[in-house]
């Protein structure tokens, strides 16, 4: 399946440290990180989008700066994986 057009939500591919895929259910899309840097991506936090920089590259799930302490917040990862979907099918 080829990968649909829209700004991708990147996470990394388990047991790699170069690759990336996008977590959209349709989206076919992996690429190594080299090609991410200043590439325009969805927070894995707020779902907004951001500019993937080489730090933000060094997590296995990239969030913009604003996101950093999101874990620490009151948001649970179900919570955070049903609003990166709704945000999808908008």
């Amino acid at each position: 399946m080829p990968a649909i057009k829209h700004l991708h939500t990147y996470k990394r591919v388990a047991g790699s440290m170069i690759e990336f895929m996008c977590m959209h259910p349709d989206c076919s899309h992996r690429t190594h990180k080299k090609y991410l840097d200043r590439a325009r991506a969805i927070c894995n936090g707020c779902l907004e989008p951001f500019i993937l920089s080489k730090v933000q590259l060094r997590l296995a799930k990239p969030h913009c700066e604003d996101c950093t302490n999101y874990k620490n917040n009151d948001r649970d990862q179900k919570n955070n994986a049903e609003r990166i979907f709704e945000a999808m099918l908008k």
